[in-house]
């Protein structure tokens, strides 16, 4: 096990360094189109605020959709105080090797710990679903170059994640089970429903800072958002890491249709989606350890 560990970290680190490598050489290269994005960005600021407010839309959704999920132990909380949690779960994810903080961070306050880590994995594997859905609806939409070699690696994803389903529930059938009886027909459909509002929220913020113009449609560019969005999800990622494999994936994918700019635009969806929320996140876990520090002391002096 440990050795598989450390192959996965190996993989994950070498794959981080070539894509930074590569990112870094392609911007270096297109320099000039970059600069010409950033300046009409700089003209067109309201993308900017559009893309916040998408974004502040889906850690809405996703504070729903953690509600739905864990309902046992989140949804009897306030929305306010699972808002908070999912900005916490994002910066433990950016922090992390794999994103296995989100899970961290989503489970951290729940009176069962095990349980709302758990639950949290099985929405990851709903979720995971989606975007594979989404990236096979792009294909049917795009006679892409590289479609075979994604379809081999999503089928190798797929069966990973299916092995350790497996394996997951063999070793924690009581557990398992118990969370599964959780997840009801209408919960399932519900949790996929806002998964999949969240996906095109993020497909609409990918889009918009692609093309930097709410007035252009092109289903050419879309596809490749889609199938943008699944190969970075087959590839190893871990944590910052996650820059310079997304910027690198989006010049290969969607490059060739816009220019360089693709792999910038991908950079500051991640930025908006990742870096703000996690400041919340960190006041959050700041605020709550000083809370916590300060009923401690209270208690001792009583």
């Amino acid at each position: 096990m440990k050795n598989k560990k450390h192959i996965i970290n190996f993989v994950s680190i070498l794959i981080a360094i070539v894509s930074v490598i590569y990112f870094i050489y392609k911007c270096y290269n297109n320099k000039n189109e970059i600069a010409e994005g950033l300046s009409i960005l700089k003209d067109k600021y309201w993308i900017l605020i559009i893309e916040i407010l998408l974004m502040f839309l889906n850690i809405t959704l996703e504070t729903c959709r953690w509600m739905v999920i864990d309902y046992k132990r989140s949804g009897k909380k306030s929305f306010k105080d699972n808002f908070f949690t999912i900005t916490e779960s994002i910066l433990l994810s950016i922090s992390t090797p794999l994103g296995i903080g989100e899970h961290i961070g989503k489970s951290r306050n729940s009176n069962n710990i095990k349980s709302s880590f758990l639950t949290s994995i099985i929405g990851s594997f709903i979720q995971t679903s989606v975007i594979i859905l989404m990236g096979f609806i792009g294909f049917l939409f795009i006679n892409y170059q590289y479609s075979n070699y994604v379809f081999a690696h999503t089928f190798i994803t797929l069966l990973i994640l299916s092995i350790t389903a497996i394996i997951i529930y063999h070793f924690k059938k009581k557990t398992i089970r118990r969370i599964l009886n959780e997840f009801s027909i209408k919960k399932i459909s519900i949790i996929y429903f806002i998964n999949i509002s969240r996906y095109i929220i993020f497909a609409y913020q990918m889009y918009l800072m692609q093309t930097l113009s709410i007035d252009i449609f092109n289903i050419k560019i879309v596809s490749l958002i889609l199938i943008y969005y699944l190969i970075i999800t087959i590839i190893p990622s871990s944590g910052l890491a996650d820059i310079g494999i997304r910027g690198s994936v989006a010049i290969a994918v969607i490059g060739d249709n816009i220019n360089s700019w693709s792999g910038i635009a991908a950079i500051l969806i991640w930025l908006i989606n990742k870096i703000i929320p996690s400041i919340i996140g960190f006041q959050s876990i700041i605020f709550s350890v000083i809370k916590s520090s300060k009923n401690h002391l209270d208690s001792g002096i009583r």
